[in-house]
């Protein structure tokens, strides 16, 4: 048996949406960008209600490694299209280091 290692990088998508569609545009987009992506189920509850989404997950495979930063691209790449297939407003991408938020909507501090 074969082993490689490779250091560990997780990226996780976060966003509300149809689930289906979201399976739907993560199996286009890797069709045209060769990748794996895991999606999960998810409910998010907030102050006034609740969504149902996925969180889609992304990570740094040993058989076909890639840097923290091609992997981070990849998954903002992706965050746009699952916006604009599923037509939300938003998605959230965590890493180990940052948290970042992408939104069509006018932020509380924007005039």
């Amino acid at each position: 048996m074969n082993t490689k290692t490779e250091p560990t990088y997780r990226v996780a998508i976060y966003m509300s949406g149809p689930l289906e569609q979201i399976k739907q545009e993560c199996r286009r987009f890797v069709r045209r960008h060769p990748q794996c992506v895991t999606v999960k189920p998810s409910t998010f509850i907030y102050c006034g209600g609740e969504e149902e989404g996925a969180e889609i997950g992304l990570l740094n495979y040993p058989r076909f490694p890639q840097s923290e930063q091609e992997i981070y691209t990849y998954a903002e790449c992706l965050a746009v299209a699952l916006v604009e297939a599923t037509h939300q407003d938003s998605a959230l991408i965590v890493s180990p280091t940052r948290t970042e938020w992408y939104s069509k909507k006018p932020t509380r501090d924007t005039p």
